[in-house]
């Protein structure tokens, strides 16, 4: 099943954590003003599940920079929305300028994405072009490799109004490592470690101004904003950070006995 793209090329994103309980009340205060998107339009309750591979330097660099707050940072990821071989997977560069979002994005066959992986970023591809060599380029450039996968459950809707508008809830946070020399595409039933976080995710994507509708709910429901990086909050959950300590000092031990 294809996924039209409904995100926005470059945008701003403010972010809430919001108790699960008071989701109906905003469902109820955005009524008027937003709908389904035509994705969430096909699944119960307007959800459906989101899983990106995310790619990073044997460093965690691009974790790193997230974690220290750099104010122009980037992420790699693969993103699905199906299991189902058929079902093309989109690669995306999310980029970071301050407080502004941009992003990039690119339909491919999954076997290309899984070719992408196994040659190290040397495939071409029949998706957009220019996407593609930005998200090759990138990716050779720290070294990057499959680092993390992330699950979760959205719930989208999109302004009825022709400002773009997007509003997401997202829950269920999970993670689970991929397999090491076996860069597949499926994220698999088994192995999911659920990733800590108190209620759920809202995120208001917008271009320009702030809606006022949204600042409206913002005030109404007394929103605070806060920072929410999904990435940076699985990798602190999984084993990766404790896994790459112990290889630093394997490896310094190495070189003091070599020395």
């Amino acid at each position: 099943m294809a996924v039209d793209s409904h995100a926005l090329s470059s945008r701003y994103e403010f972010k809430y954590r919001v108790a699960e309980g008071l989701l109906s009340e905003i469902r109820a205060f955005l009524k008027p003003f937003v709908q389904p998107d035509s994705y969430a339009r096909l699944h119960p309750d307007n959800r459906y599940c989101i899983s990106t591979l995310y790619l990073d330097s044997p460093a965690l660099d691009l974790y790193r920079s997230t974690a220290n707050g750099e104010r122009h940072r980037f992420k790699l990821r693969i993103r699905s929305y199906s299991e189902l071989p058929s079902d093309p997977v989109y690669l995306e560069v999310k980029e970071r300028i301050d407080q502004v979002i941009r992003k990039e994005r690119c339909k491919v066959p999954r076997s290309t994405a899984v070719e992408f992986l196994r040659n190290g970023c040397s495939v071409g591809s029949r998706g957009d072009a220019t996407t593609y060599a930005s998200f090759s380029l990138l990716a050779r450039q720290i070294g990057a490799r499959p680092i993390l996968w992330v699950r979760y459950q959205r719930e989208a809707y999109q302004a009825a109004a022709p400002e773009p508008l997007r509003i997401t809830f997202d829950t269920v946070l999970q993670h689970r490592i991929p397999p090491p020399f076996h860069p597949i595409l499926e994220s698999g039933r088994d192995g999911w470690q659920a990733t800590p976080c108190q209620g759920a995710i809202v995120e208001i994507k917008f271009t320009g101004r702030f809606p006022s509708f949204a600042l409206d709910l913002v005030r109404q429901m007394n929103l605070i904003r806060t920072s929410v990086p999904k990435y940076l909050m699985c990798v602190e959950s999984s084993s990766l950070l404790q896994t790459r300590r112990h290889a630093v000092v394997h490896h310094r031990a190495l070189e003091e006995r070599r020395s």
